[in-house]
């Protein structure tokens, strides 16, 4: 029972608000939040200073959100980087897929050719800009897998 209330505690403490369904697919930007529109991972609202980003266009509609991760990981490698271009059936990749992936989340191989080695990570749902070093705020983008280079037959 105490792991069940530490779950529970845990959940509620990084919800962006009470009412939220945490959910697992992959980040949707732009979203909107309190009618503002958000290019990339926020932590407005988070009760916890913690990125996230909603899994649907419109998080006040939905209400569905999921953590950011500002880094790979999971996959067979345990986070291993991804390493661009690598190749995933026959097709050159040059940013993360989505492709055969139930629910919908994006990643890469960590090496050069997926379908020879078969090792691969979940992206990172964003990155950090590197902007200048008077500049104390770093800026973040979206991991953009709809960019139109992505594919090269």
């Amino acid at each position: 029972m105490g792991s069940f209330s530490h779950l529970l505690i845990y959940l509620w403490l990084t919800m962006p608000f009470s009412a939220a369904f945490l959910d697992f697919s992959a980040c949707v930007f732009p979203f909107v939040y309190k009618n503002k529109t958000y290019p990339t991972c926020t932590k407005d609202g988070s009760r916890t200073d913690q990125l996230w980003c909603a899994t649907t266009s419109n998080y006040d509609k939905g209400h569905r959100w999921k953590p950011c991760y500002e880094k790979e990981h999971g996959g067979n490698t345990d986070g291993q980087p991804c390493v661009f271009p690598f190749v995933y059936k026959g097709r050159k990749f040059y940013t993360c897929t989505d492709e055969h992936v139930r629910p919908r989340m994006f990643w890469c191989a960590t090496t050069n050719n997926f379908d020879k080695d078969r090792k691969w990570s979940y992206c990172a749902d964003t990155i950090l800009i590197k902007k200048p070093s008077h500049d104390a705020n770093p800026e973040r983008t979206p991991c953009d897998p709809s960019a139109s280079n992505r594919i090269q037959m």
